[in-house]
């Protein structure tokens, strides 16, 4: 399958925050009372990344797809802004073909999922943060995978600086 260009798509993060310097620095976090569940999904499962409490949520669209059909992500996650492919792309340390915290959690609640929700993920941790080209066809992957046509989820460890940030979507 030959990769998309980084054109091809289209990453976004949401915050409660109305602008882009709001957004500079600012980690997502897993639900408190979920944390633990995540943690443990992502320690029982060889294969993913080390388990990170602070990281920033990227969702991930092909180039063409409405980000927010119904405003319904700008309801519970806050506003959108578009990042920056060439930036985020190498920051990213982990893919899932649907909400992570979601995938985690519902594999630990009924085990009889693990398996396939563990199948939704993939690291990218262990490769070259220069390896453009096979981190895009990871994000590609996710995408084809997913099941409900809302986004892929990434997540990077590090908080977004000024130059991740391409515009203040809506």
């Amino acid at each position: 399958m030959p990769a998309l260009s980084l054109k091809g798509l289209v990453l976004v993060t949401r915050a409660d925050v109305t602008s882009i310097d709001g957004l500079v620095g600012r980690a997502s976090h897993d639900d408190r009372d979920k944390v633990g569940k995540v943690q443990k999904f992502f320690d029982d499962w060889g294969g993913l990344p080390p388990y990170r409490g602070d990281f920033r949520s990227i969702f991930v669209y092909y180039e063409g797809e409405h980000v927010d059909p119904h405003g319904s992500a700008i309801k519970a996650y806050g506003n959108s802004f578009l990042m920056n492919n060439s930036t985020i792309i190498p920051s990213l340390e982990i893919v899932c073909s649907q909400d992570i915290q979601n995938a985690a959690v519902n594999a630990i609640d009924a085990p009889e999922l693990a398996h396939r929700n563990y199948s939704r993920f993939e690291d990218l941790s262990e490769m070259s943060p220069n390896d453009t080209a096979a981190r895009t066809d990871a994000l590609i992957r996710a995408l084809m995978r997913r099941e409900r046509p809302h986004y892929v989820e990434g997540r990077m460890p590090r908080t977004p600086v000024r130059e991740d940030i391409l515009e203040k979507l809506f």
